[in-house]
C-alpha cells in the first residue's frame, strides 16, 4: 500500500509573517484607488469602535471580579468571626 503526501500551501520562510505590509500614506496614496482610501477609513472606524467596546467591558469585568472578591473575602472574614475556632473545639469536649 502506497501512502501519497501532497503539500497543501507552501512553508513559510523564518522572516515571514501573515501580516501584510505597512503602507506609508504619505509615499503611498498615488498608488491606492479613491475607493480603498475610502475603506481603509471605514476598517480604522470600526476598529477603533470594537477597541472602545473592548476597554468598557474590560472595565467593568475588572469591576464585576473586584466585587466579587471583596464578597467572598467579606463572608470569609465574618463566618471566621462569627463561629470562633477556639469556642467551637470547647463545645465539641
Amino acid at each position: 500500500m502506497a501512502v501519497t503526501v501532497v503539500a497543501v500551501g507552501r512553508c513559510r520562510m523564518a522572516g515571514e509573517s501573515k501580516q501584510m505590509p505597512k503602507l506609508d500614506l504619505q509615499r503611498d496614496s498615488q498608488q491606492l484607488s479613491r475607493a480603498q482610501m475610502d475603506y481603509m477609513k471605514i476598517i480604522e472606524n470600526q476598529n477603533l469602535e470594537r477597541v472602545r467596546k473592548l476597554a468598557t467591558q474590560r472595565r467593568s469585568n475588572i469591576l464585576v471580579g473586584t466585587l466579587l472578591g471583596l464578597g467572598v473575602a467579606g463572608i470569609y472574614s465574618y463566618s471566621i468571626y462569627a463561629v470562633k475556632q477556639e469556642k467551637f473545639l470547647d463545645e465539641l469536649d
